[in-house]
Formats: C-alpha cells, sequence, structure tokens
C-alpha cells in the first residue's frame, strides 16, 4: 500500500510537470510566431521564427482568392504544401495570431499524444499505472525533435501521428484505415508517398488502391469543393512546377528551391544534403554526382529492407517497419530535425521488443539506447559546439547505425516463416479485426506489420 501510494504521489508530480513544461512551450510558441498584442501589450519575438505563419499565409491567400504559391510569411518563406493545408489554416487566419499558433499548437500536442499510443499499441505496451513510465524514454530520446517541432508549429507532428496510425491499422488488418492515415500524412507532406513502395512489393494492392483514391480525394477532390475544379487543378499543377519537380531536380535553379532542400542548412540531416555539403567542403567536382549516389544508396537500401523482411520472424516484424521509417529519413530530399519525431517508434520497438531476443542483439539494442541518450544530452547542452557534428552529418549516421542495428534485430534466418504474400495474418477474417478485437492491455499484438 505504502509503495502504491508513492507511486500515485509520484505519477501526480509528474503529470504536474508534463503540464507545467507543456504551458511553458506553448508560451514560447506563441512568443516566436512574432510580434502580437495580448490584452492590449505587446507580446513576442520582433521577427517571426515560426513555420506556421506560412501555414497562415497560403490561408490567408485562400481567402482573399489569390495564388497560395506568391504567399509569403513576415519571414519571407513561402507556402510550399499542397493546398488542403492552406484551406484547412484559412479559418485560423481569422483569430489574433496568439489565439491561433495556440490552437495549432494544441492540435499538435493531440496529434503527438495518439501518435504514442499507437505506438504503445504497436509493440503490445501495458495500459495499466504502472507501466505508465516505461514509455517515456522514448519520448525522451526524441525530446530534441518533439520540441523542434512544436515550437516551429511545423505540420511534421501530425504527419507522424499518422504514420504510426497507419502502421498500426495495417497490423491489425484494416487496410481501408491505414490508406486513409497514408493519405493525411501525405496532403499534408509529400514525401510519406515513399512508404507506398513498400506496401506495392508487398502485393497489399487493397491498400495501395484505397491510397491512391484517398489521397486523390484529399488532395483534388477536397480542395474543388471548397475553391471550384477549376483552381483546384491549376494548383496542384502550379505545385508540381514550383515545388515538386525542382525538389528533385539537381542544381535547379528555381525560385523555391533553397527553401526545399535548404542542404547548406547544418540541421538538414537527408543523405543528400550530408553528401551535398561534404562534396562542396572536400571534392567539388564530386558535387554532380551526389544526386545520383544519394539515390543509388537509397535504393540498395530499400531493396536491403526488402530481403530482411523475408527473412524476420514474424515475432521481429516491428523491427522491419522501424527500418522502414528510418529509411524513410534518409532518402527522403529533406529531413530537418521535426522530421525525427518519426524516430519515436523505432525506439518504442528497441525499447519494448529488444528484451526477448539473444544477448548480442540485447547489447546492441542498449548501444543503440545510449547513442541517441547521448545525442538527446548533448543538443540542449552544447548548443552551436554542434555545428561539426551536423554539418558532417551526425545525425544522418546515426540513423545509419539504427538502421542498421534495426536489420540485424529482425533478421532470423533459422526460424520458420509460414506466411502469405496476401492477407496479414493478425486476422484469418478477410475484413480484419476491430478495434475492440485487440488483445488485452500489456499483450503484444500478433504478427505486427507482416503479411
Amino acid at each position: 500500500m505504502q509503495a502504491q501510494s508513492r507511486f500515485k504521489s509520484s505519477h501526480l508530480w509528474f503529470r504536474g510537470l508534463v503540464v507545467l513544461i507543456t504551458v511553458l512551450l506553448a508560451l514560447g510558441t506563441v512568443w516566436r510566431a512574432g510580434p502580437s498584442t495580448v490584452a492590449g501589450h505587446p507580446f513576442g519575438s520582433t521577427h517571426t521564427h515560426s513555420d506556421f505563419t506560412a501555414y497562415l499565409a497560403g490561408g490567408q491567400a485562400i481567402r482573399n482568392g489569390s495564388d497560395i504559391y506568391k504567399a509569403h510569411n513576415e519571414r519571407d518563406w513561402a507556402y510550399v504544401y499542397l493546398p488542403p493545408l492552406a484551406i484547412l489554416a484559412a479559418p485560423l487566419t481569422r483569430l489574433p495570431l496568439p489565439a491561433s499558433v495556440l490552437l495549432w499548437f494544441l492540435i499538435c500536442v493531440a496529434a503527438l499524444s495518439l501518435g504514442i499510443r499507437y505506438c504503445r499499441r504497436l509493440v503490445g505496451a501495458g495500459a495499466g499505472p504502472l507501466d505508465s513510465a516505461k514509455p517515456l524514454l522514448p519520448v525522451v530520446l526524441a525530446l530534441p525533435f518533439i520540441v523542434d517541432g512544436l515550437a516551429r508549429g511545423q505540420a511534421s507532428v501530425v504527419v507522424a501521428a499518422a504514420v504510426f496510425a497507419m502502421f498500426y491499422y495495417d497490423a491489425i488488418d484494416q487496410p481501408v484505415r491505414a490508406a486513409g492515415c497514408l493519405a493525411v500524412a501525405v496532403v499534408l507532406k509529400v514525401f510519406p508517398l515513399a512508404l507506398l513502395a513498400y506496401f506495392v512489393w508487398r502485393r497489399r494492392w487493397r491498400f495501395c488502391v484505397f491510397s491512391v483514391v484517398f489521397m486523390i480525394l484529399g488532395g483534388l477532390l477536397f480542395p474543388a469543393c471548397v475553391l471550384g475544379w477549376q483552381s483546384a487543378v491549376h494548383d496542384v499543377i502550379e505545385w508540381m512546377h514550383v515545388v515538386g519537380l525542382p525538389a528533385f531536380t539537381p542544381g535547379s535553379k528555381a525560385a523555391y528551391f533553397p527553401q526545399l532542400l535548404q542542404p547548406d542548412g547544418l540541421h538538414n540531416q537527408s543523405l543528400y544534403a550530408v553528401l551535398t555539403r561534404v562534396s562542396e567542403a572536400a571534392v567539388p567536382a564530386l558535387k554532380p554526382y551526389v544526386q545520383a549516389v544519394s539515390d543509388g544508396v537509397s535504393v540498395g537500401l530499400f531493396l536491403i529492407i526488402c530481403r530482411v523482411e523475408r527473412r524476420a520472424a514474424h515475432k521481429n516484424a516491428l523491427f522491419v517497419t522501424s527500418a522502414l521509417v528510418v529509411w524513410l529519413l534518409i532518402a527522403a530530399p529533406v529531413t530537418e530535425l521535426h522530421y525525427y519525431i518519426l524516430l519515436l517508434l523505432p525506439l518504442f520497438a528497441i525499447l519494448y521488443r529488444a528484451p526477448s531476443l539473444a544477448r548480442a542483439k540485447r547489447w546492441l539494442a542498449r548501444g543503440l539506447l545510449t547513442l541517441f541518450g547521448l545525442f538527446a544530452v548533448s543538443v540542449p547542452v552544447l548548443g552551436d559546439a554542434l555545428n561539426v557534428v551536423w554539418f558532417y552529418g551526425g545525425l544522418c549516421l546515426l540513423c545509419f547505425a539504427l538502421l542498421g542495428g534495426l536489420l540485424i534485430m529482425a533478421w532470423q534466418p533459422n526460424e520458420s516463416r509460414d506466411r502469405t504474400r496476401t492477407r496479414s495474418p493478425v486476422s484469418s477474417s478477410p475484413r480484419g479485426r476491430r478495434a475492440g478485437d485487440l488483445p488485452a492491455p500489456g499483450r503484444p499484438i500478433p504478427t505486427p506489420l507482416v503479411s
């Protein structure tokens, strides 16, 4: 009884600490959004440091009937996303800036909470109060990415939650819901579209078809209902010309290219950006080949993941999925810090699933968690002293180590793998499980994410 009382007291203190940190982070987010007025008093930074104001600029263009791809915030950052995000941001432009930023912050916090919940479900984490402290470790290890995403008002928080939800619903054999979640992620930020290649390789045709249908509905039909067909089609075509194609064109001189990729930006830790910086500093003659090298490495890593998926045991399938998430961060044209909120899933997988592996793999898992712990501590402590690490892609190299470790944990060629290629073994019913059919809290969902 005394132990439970002490735990309850510490749990209340912890909740109070979480609330306090959230309030302080909310105030900081509103401050970073730029100059405004609160209760008749000036409040906020003299210059905007929030990406959310670019969403508001696109939303204001929707209300004004002007071109959303000519909208800029005070930082002179353009709106570079698909039209649905600007449409969703349009109602927020009617609110004062502090109120709209705070509302968006609360939406992101709610999405983050849902994302953590889906991660816990994927690894079979218990829902009892005595287990409530264990999920803190992945959150703490990913805290630099979470804080960066929330403070900048980035939609990456919502995208990460949608990706986690997609993997969860795919795990319980509900492809329609999973496809809807992927469509949400792609409509907000296009880069998760690369995940569709994995499901094509797995021959999850129902999921793929519904994903394409939902993407069309969300990316074209929804804007058409608000703006009209002509404007919606025009905006999508314009996005392709000014954003989509230049992002994959080496040496593009498009107006938004520096904002899109920023290979010189130290916090851009994608493979393409790191190779660009290193080649410019060391061997400028190799710069024309950077795009081809990064694409080749990305394709090679994807094929390795597919190969390991065939050799992975049922119980290790989540490691393959986690490796796919890490691959996405390596292969994407740009990966700022807030993109790495996606690492919550691999960290949860290592924390909850690695203890059942062989001794050598358990030590590998401990080493990976230690590396991320050192990184999480060094970011706020060392600050600008890490610029050399950022320049040479320290986080990118850490992701390579994480990807390799996850594939090693998944590889078990000597175990039987009686799997089919058409249906997830999670359910024997074509319609899959309902949410109420999931195992009891504390028991892992069977055979997640592999069919």
